[in-house]
């Protein structure tokens, strides 16, 4: 009797509406179940489109001995991956002093632009890790609120995010 040992790709997160290539070793032929979002469940290496959190079983066939193993694919959702506050107090005392997104996984792109009330851009940015501390051309802004626009993306989804931050002294 044949020792069959199938091992299934490591467990994963991809954001809603990206793809993964799935990889199994060790046998001849390959079946995995359930074969839902995957491109064929036939074959060693198949594409996985889930459009939900879904655990795949892999059996790999040698000579009619099997083994099986499995690969979780978690799916996150762009809009809940990203975290606003709605409101900050940049007043120096290390708590809650800077303003900014703090996003989930992975993004290709993103831009943070945050208004005072009459219009004007107080701040803008492109680097997720870069938050406002409250000032503009290095003066303090006044307590208020203030809107922002935050667009990101993360493979084929975009994300817009419009709303109001209170900056507190």
């Amino acid at each position: 009797m044949i020792k069959v040992e199938v091992t299934a790709s490591n467990n994963t997160t991809l954001v809603f509406g990206e793809s993964i290539k799935l990889d199994a070793t060790g046998a001849d032929s390959y079946a995995w179940s359930p074969g839902t979002y995957l491109n064929d469940s036939t074959i060693q290496s198949p594409i996985a489109s889930p459009y939900e959190t879904i655990q795949y079983f892999v059996t790999g066939n040698i000579d009619r001995c099997t083994a099986t193993d499995s690969v979780t694919v978690e799916i996150i959702y762009i809009g809940d991956a990203v975290f606003v506050p709605n409101a900050f107090t940049p007043d120096g005392d290390g708590k809650n002093d800077l303003f900014g997104a703090v996003h989930a996984g992975n993004y290709d792109s993103f831009e943070m632009k945050i208004f005072n009330r009459w219009g004007e851009m107080v701040f803008n940015s492109d680097d997720i890790s870069e938050f406002w501390d409250g000032n503009y051309k290095g003066l303090k802004q006044p307590t208020g609120t203030y809107v922002f626009h935050i667009g990101l993306t993360a493979g084929k989804n975009k994300i817009s995010k419009i709303g109001s931050v209170t900056l507190l002294h």
